[in-house]
């Protein structure tokens, strides 16, 4: 008798939606939080030479989950039905 693997099955397209962009608002709330730290307290990271490129790439994460959150609500939620595309 062989045994089936579980797969996951998401129960509808809301749910996904909804589950991304709680992933994204997450997302936004970490690298927000450690470019905080950087300008709070920037002697305190000692690993980081160059606190201004570490705070860029920590705002390019955070505009990149952004966008992605954006796009979502634009292009893809039932609840916001819009005139794009």
């Amino acid at each position: 008798m062989s045994e089936e693997k579980t797969k996951y099955v998401p129960d509808n397209r809301q749910t996904m939606i909804s589950n991304l962009k709680t992933y994204y608002v997450g997302m936004m709330a970490k690298h927000k939080a450690n470019v905080t730290v950087y300008l709070n307290n920037p002697v305190g990271i000692g690993e980081h030479n160059d606190i201004i490129e570490s705070i860029d790439k920590e705002l390019e994460s955070l505009a990149s989950a952004w966008d992605k959150h954006e796009i979502l609500n634009k292009f893809f939620d039932e609840k916001n039905k819009s005139v794009y595309l």
